[in-house]
């Protein structure tokens, strides 16, 4: 891969199945763009149809460019790492730390059930302060971790804490991060690990979480945590109206996002979810602009 403006450099992977939600990602970022900046998508995909692409290749403009990366060899590698409703997509965010992006320094890796409600250079410009990563932590683990839900490791049950720490070897539960929305120093990362290393962490263990325990372990001590609002689940909001969970999350809640993700199961084009709004009229726009 050779960089085309190397300036804000965002991959993004999906499937067949989430073509839509993910130029709806896409149409929210360049909504917030700022125009002086330039806006390189490279987007991972083993059947991302032709039509897909096409529709894609309708947002470039002057700042704005896609490169499409197929990704077929190495779903071969992780298509049976999933769990529950995951595709085996999710695994191909491991395949930034290879030789294809050699020509990359910094990547903003988004996920497809994301919206963006400003403009994301203020993310990718963050300070890393060293670190090779920057990322959110799992706000969904505190609620699993409060009333001690069983989450699995290689078959067998044991706590979020627990899980966290002994088999992930994580110093504190809440050092665990969702790597939904990813701000990597490619550079640094390089030095850590490489994407066959990355895969054999996958495949050493049937884990919970696939891909991000992986990368919770790799990166370990190599993350700064940023603030909610650049990953913020908004199901949280209704988590946290529970008595047992209200004092744990009061620190999470935000009423200015940067980056809305609509995390687990319940997405905006399936359920009825908080903010759905903002992912329901950016598609309505989209689409309606699609038809012109």
């Amino acid at each position: 891969m050779t960089p085309i403006f190397n300036d804000i450099n965002i991959c993004m992977a999906c499937n067949a199945n989430y073509a839509e939600p993910m130029r709806t990602m896409i149409y929210s970022v360049l909504l917030h763009a700022d125009m002086s900046r330039k806006y390189e998508f490279i987007i991972m995909s083993s059947d991302l149809s032709e039509c897909d692409r096409g529709l894609l290749l309708r947002m470039e403009r002057e700042n704005v460019r896609f490169q499409f990366l197929d990704m077929s060899a190495f779903h071969e590698l992780v298509k049976n790492c999933t769990k529950n409703y995951i595709s085996a997509e999710t695994n191909y965010r491991l395949y930034l730390f290879s030789e294809e992006f050699a020509q990359y320094d910094r990547m903003l890796y988004l996920d497809c059930d994301m919206q963006a409600a400003g403009d994301i250079a203020e993310l990718y410009d963050i300070d890393l302060e060293g670190k090779a990563v920057a990322a959110c932590e799992e706000v969904l683990l505190i609620p699993t971790s409060i009333t001690k839900s069983a989450i699995f490791f290689d078959g067998k049950p044991c706590n979020a804490d627990i899980y966290r720490t002994r088999h992930l070897g994580l110093d504190k539960p809440r050092d665990y991060f969702n790597a939904g929305m990813l701000v990597l120093d490619l550079k640094r990362c390089r030095q850590i690990t490489d994407a066959q290393r990355a895969v054999e962490v996958l495949t050493a263990h049937r884990m919970q979480f696939n891909d991000q325990d992986a990368l919770n372990i790799i990166f370990k001590g190599e993350v700064k945590q940023l603030d909610f609002r650049y990953s913020y689940p908004p199901t949280v909001k209704e988590t946290a109206k529970k008595e047992q969970f209200r004092t744990a999350l009061a620190e999470v809640l935000r009423d200015d996002p940067l980056i809305v993700h609509y995390a687990g199961p319940r997405k905006p084009w399936n359920s009825d979810v908080p903010l759905a709004e903002i992912y329901t009229q950016n598609n309505s726009r989209m689409k309606q602009e699609e038809r012109t």
